[in-house]
């Protein structure tokens, strides 16, 4: 999976669990403005390198 796949799926999700919670659908985040796209693919890297993060640490030895 490229890295932009990879950043539309988590962004995807992220508006899917925002739209849960009374927000906009992703299709319309991306569409209000070029502040609002990037906050949201924003929000999608820094989950993506938390969970990296996170893997790296549950693979060091104890």
């Amino acid at each position: 999976m490229s890295h932009d796949s990879l950043l539309e799926m988590v962004a995807r999700a992220i508006a899917q669990a925002d739209e849960q919670n009374g927000g906009p659908p992703y299709e319309h985040r991306i569409t209000m403005g070029k502040h609002a796209k990037e906050q949201l693919f924003d929000e999608a890297a820094a989950a993506i390198e938390a969970v990296r993060r996170f893997d790296r640490a549950a693979s060091l030895p104890s």
